[in-house]
């Protein structure tokens, strides 16, 4: 077995062994090696590692550290071990580690637009997204049995981990919901998975195949409860095409990375929700790390309680309570607005024609005298 081969499956995602493959084929480019030889060709594995620091130095300061410690884990796998020294500076002269790319999160309106171009896939899972506020990781893994449509409002269970391995990024298991309008869309999209199930099966039976070969890549034949059988990668791509249809193509000018990407979906929700209550509660439910073990963690009733008070400003194509009565009171405002009008006017033509009497009166007495 090749030592790329060997080191990826130690990880049980699919995507995380193809990105670190790919980190791994890059820096063995990069110093013109061979992976079978690599290891027993007497280099200077510290001044490797710092040449190609060096090399990277045009990528954004995240993915530096991230590519970085998958090249550290693969050199100790092989009992490679740099001097944390070497570490520690590289560390410390690579600025920030938070996200280069600017982000535009899409209003409502731009959600509807986006989301009109949408097959009901599609239109499912990117509801789903918007009103639960889970990541597209979590979002695709998701299995029959982690949603209860019979709670009010529909139940979001999200697991920690699976038979599969790490399920949210975080590790910790954490309860969220969907809004009546994503379960609908996803109801009428499970009438449908089936079918798409069985044509994804035949087309992908030759790729599979070829993974399993050449990369080691095992695909589970009994995760037959997803609720969206395909990838984040694909979610990804899905999403791309809808945004790219609706016109939204502006792209951050380092990372060219699209400015209303998937993950601003998340985004949304969190920013919609935190204006209507209170901002644990939806730290909670978006599972950041740190509220999930704190001592004054919501309870699920008190989350439930939170997230119904919030729901409406989740809706994109439905129309909100809050809607109803924001234009039940701009008609009633008009209506008042237009009586005062009238008012107004009554009064003008009393005074006139009192006006009018009054110097009708005044000419009468005068001819009497």
């Amino acid at each position: 077995m090749n030592k790329i081969k060997e080191f990826v499956l130690n990880f049980s995602s699919p995507s995380t062994r193809s990105v670190y493959r790919n980190h791994i084929q890059q820096f063995l480019k990069f110093l013109g090696e061979d992976e079978n030889t690599y290891f027993s060709s007497g280099r200077n594995y510290e001044d490797d590692i710092k040449r190609y620091w060096q090399y990277i130095q045009h990528r954004p300061p995240k993915s530096i550290k991230s590519i970085l410690s998958c090249i550290k884990m693969f050199l100790e796998e092989f009992d490679v071990v740099i001097r944390p020294k070497v570490w520690r500076n590289i560390s410390r002269r690579t600025p920030g580690s938070s996200a280069v790319s600017e982000d535009i999160i899409p209003s409502h309106k731009e959600l509807k637009e986006i989301l009109q171009y949408a097959p009901l896939k599609d239109r499912a899972l990117f509801l789903m997204m918007v009103s639960s506020g889970m990541r597209e990781g979590e979002a695709v893994k998701i299995r029959l049995q982690d949603i209860d449509f019979n709670s009010a409002p529909v139940k979001i269970k999200v697991p920690s981990f699976t038979k599969d391995g790490k399920f949210t990024k975080t590790g910790d298991k954490r309860t969220t919901f969907m809004t009546n309008e994503a379960r609908d869309a996803v109801q009428a999209w499970l009438k449908q998975r089936k079918r798409y199930r069985e044509s994804a099966d035949r087309k992908g039976l030759g790729l599979m195949r070829w993974q399993r070969m050449k990369f080691g890549i095992e695909h589970n034949a009994n995760d037959i409860n997803r609720v969206f059988p395909f990838s984040a990668d694909t979610a990804r791509v899905m999403w791309n095409k809808l945004i790219e249809k609706a016109g939204y193509i502006e792209r951050d000018e380092i990372t060219n990375v699209h400015k209303m990407r998937l993950h601003t979906l998340r985004k949304f929700f969190e920013h919609q929700l935190k204006s209507k209550i209170r901002p644990g509660a939806v730290e909670q439910i978006v599972g950041h790390e740190g509220y999930l073990s704190t001592y004054n963690r919501f309870t699920d009733k008190e989350l439930t309680d939170e997230y119904l008070k919030g729901m409406d400003v989740l809706l994109i194509f439905e129309t909100s309570k809050l809607d109803i009565e924001h234009r039940f009171q701009e008609r009633t405002q008009m209506m008042q607005d237009q009586i005062d009008k009238l008012n107004r006017e009554i009064e003008t033509i009393l005074d006139k024609a009192s006006d009018m009497v009054e110097e009708r009166l005044k000419r009468e007495d005068f001819k009497k005298m």
